[in-house]
């Protein structure tokens, strides 16, 4: 039962806080408004609210007139209140995104040449260095492996004689 009643307090809580969201206000802090107090002033509280006309405006998608501040369609050509034409402000838009879009695709060409200008002088500088410069650590382990391969192979030639048979062998030998 208890169980319940939490489920419909939360659920009253979320109400509140859709209300207040709707209206442009801090969901969050009506939802726990309504939790530590009770839903039901949570809820007369959100309906009480004013709207806040900015938030609710700039969530719908509207614009705002630049001459009266009054916010309007985004389609709009010309403001209903003052009848501010925004066809001059649209093409600016247009006009300064077009310039932006090309100052970063040539920001892009320079930064992409610049890099494979690095990558080709790298290149470059490492074929300038001597063979053994440039292939060091892999000759030193070859010739590491090498070594140890030479000298493993010598001391077993070196010592391959009775000493190493089995016992059984080295009885056999002897008679």
């Amino acid at each position: 039962m208890e169980v319940i009643i939490l489920i419909v307090w939360l659920a009253l809580c979320g109400v509140s806080a859709y209300i207040a969201a709707n209206k442009g206000r801090s969901g969050v802090g009506v939802f726990f408004f309504s939790f530590f107090l009770s839903p039901l002033i949570g809820i007369i509280v959100a309906f009480a609210l004013s709207p806040n006309i900015e938030k609710v405006a700039i969530s719908q998608g509207k614009k705002k007139c630049p001459s009266c501040a009054e916010y309007v369609q985004p389609d709009a050509k010309a403001c209903r209140f003052c009848q501010h034409s925004f066809v001059e402000e649209e093409a600016a838009k247009l006009a300064r995104r077009e310039a932006e879009r090309l100052r970063l695709e040539a920001e892009n060409a320079r930064r992409n040449a610049e890099y494979v200008a690095r990558l080709a002088a790298e290149a470059a500088a490492e074929a300038a260095k001597p063979w053994v410069r440039r292939n060091g650590a892999p000759l030193v382990i070859v010739a590491s492996l090498l070594c140890v391969l030479g000298g493993t192979t010598w001391y077993g030639r070196k010592h391959s004689d009775a000493s190493w048979r089995q016992p059984s062998q080295q009885v056999s030998d002897q008679h």
